[in-house]
């Protein structure tokens, strides 16, 4: 189920290429072939467990994966726990903790990137037919430092995501949604209704979705979505009048800081056939 995991259906991308023929394997030119945006082949050890410590306590899921890029050479790392508090039936708790090591191929020097993530989930049952989840996160990157880039090295971001659905009846429901976003630098993405959201500056976004069962094999799914995305741009202003940009065509007009802000509006409509 994992939308990312997708080697085998990329197999169409190297039909007919150098990748399928044989004899390039004889020249040493093929070592050019790493260099290309594909698949790279990696070995490495991947441990997941899943364990109940109690009626009300339960690690749903922790993995660690260790793996070596084999066309680089390079090690990577890659850890993740969530564990579960159930205090009563219809309420759960989960805290996840996600770290990733990872080293990045570059021409002369790899760079690292070191990521940290924290989420906080809750989800109930409060009435019948009725269910409510609300879901907090924040991450932060260290990366390489580099002088064109003013020798940033830290990123962050986070979100606030509610969601609550009613039932009417088994073949009516409606779904509403809600998420307040703000990143310095590092973006999120999150699972909205049946898709992922990729989230970048700050934001808003409220979304309404009904779900109609028409038969036992055809299902409607109307969705109506505002999203309101802030994207700051910063470090144009200089305070020094010899270092100061200018618009083009009008050198009495200082480039200052700005921001964008755009509004996106959808109505999606989706049906489902079963048979």
């Amino acid at each position: 189920m994992n939308p990312y995991n997708r080697a085998f259906s990329e197999q169409h991308r190297f039909d007919d290429t150098v990748f399928e023929k044989p004899y390039r394997l004889n020249d040493p030119l093929t070592s050019q072939l790493a260099d290309l945006p594909v698949p790279k082949p990696e070995e490495g050890l991947y441990m997941e467990t899943r364990f109940q410590v109690s009626r009300q306590v339960t690690f749903t899921k922790v993995y660690l994966d260790v793996w070596r890029n084999l066309a680089y050479d390079t090690e990577n790392l890659r850890f993740q726990g969530e564990v579960e508090y159930r205090p009563v039936w219809p309420v759960r708790f989960r805290l996840k903790y996600k770290f990733q090591d990872k080293i990045n191929h570059k021409d002369i020097v790899p760079s690292n990137s070191r990521t940290q993530e924290f989420t906080l989930r809750t989800f109930s049952l409060p009435f019948g037919g009725d269910y409510f989840s609300m879901e907090l996160r924040y991450g932060n990157v260290e990366l390489t430092p580099n002088p064109l880039y003013g020798d940033d090295r830290n990123m962050c971001g986070g979100f606030l995501a509610t969601r609550w659905e009613h039932e009417f009846s088994p073949e009516l429901s409606v779904l509403g949604g809600s998420t307040f976003w703000t990143t310095d630098g590092m973006s999120q993405w999150e699972f909205e209704d049946t898709g992922i959201d990729f989230l970048d500056g700050d934001g808003t976004k409220f979304y309404v979705t009904m779900k109609n069962t028409l038969s036992d094999n055809l299902q409607l799914r109307f969705k109506f979505v505002r999203k309101d995305t802030f994207f700051p741009h910063n470090g144009f202003y200089r305070p020094d009048p010899d270092d100061q940009y200018h618009y083009q065509g009008d050198p009495d007009e200082t480039v200052t800081d700005f921001g964008d802000h755009v509004t996106d509006y959808g109505i999606r409509c989706q049906l489902d056939i079963r048979w």
